[in-house]
């Protein structure tokens, strides 16, 4: 079964309030949808201190976001999928467990894939990942700015892709 096909019968499984079709035009429009044949991914920029209830709504916006919400994802490396085509840089991303919010810092994220692709024989691939993640990883990084998104302590543009390859 393709990832679309599983992410599309996980949300039916679901106690949403929305129809998945629905989700994905709101993902669409407020958010980022990532679709490959090794996964599919749902998600949006949002405040981790916001309420609990604006995090999961897809209709919110946030004028200044620190986290990538996964509202859904399936398939094979999902997570790296998306660092690979994420717009901007964040330093957290979070998901739903449990119906609780869970929120990580972006630099676990990123060497949690690296020591799977490590412990799956494929290091080599992680070598230049160390570079991108001191230069997103600090303080001030990631801020949204109207030319894209700047490290506010260099200035520098962080608008690209991480070089891990998943």
């Amino acid at each position: 079964m393709s990832p679309f096909r599983q992410a599309q019968e996980a949300h039916e499984n679901d106690e949403s309030a929305r129809s998945f079709y629905e989700d994905l035009l709101l993902h669409f429009e407020h958010g980022v949808v990532i679709s490959e044949p090794e996964a599919f991914i749902m998600g949006r920029a949002v405040q981790r201190n916001a309420p609990i209830e604006e995090i999961f709504d897809p209709t919110a916006t946030f004028k200044n976001p620190d986290s990538w919400w996964i509202y859904l994802a399936a398939g094979k490396g999902a997570l790296g999928i998306f660092l690979r085509h994420e717009p901007f840089p964040l330093p957290f991303f979070g998901w739903e467990r449990n119906h609780k919010p869970r929120f990580y810092r972006r630099e676990h994220i990123i060497k949690t894939i690296c020591r799977k692709i490590k412990r799956d024989g494929f290091g080599n691939m992680c070598n230049s990942i160390t570079a991108q993640l001191m230069k997103i990883a600090g303080n001030g990084v990631g801020q949204k700015t109207d030319a894209g998104t700047a490290d506010s302590r260099t200035g520098e543009n962080l608008n690209s892709p991480i070089v891990c390859r998943l």
